[in-house]
């Protein structure tokens, strides 16, 4: 099984670094919040969805 969401995290900040710059080059505030809710949502949501797969692989099928 795939397990792409570290990847995809990580590929979903090259985007958000260009929207960024974009955000920041008209308002320096909007530019600060994207990048704290690219750090405080993206990332962490990557790690959970990580840990779920792990999780599923190790316990729920291992049972089934």
């Amino acid at each position: 099984m795939l397990r792409p969401w570290s990847f995809l995290a990580m590929m979903a900040q090259v985007p958000m670094g260009i929207v960024v710059r974009r955000i920041r080059a008209e308002n320096k505030t909007y530019g600060n919040i994207a990048v704290w809710i690219s750090l405080i949502l993206i990332q962490p949501v990557a790690i959970l969805l990580y840990i779920q797969d792990l999780f599923y692989r190790d316990f729920i099928q291992e049972k089934s």
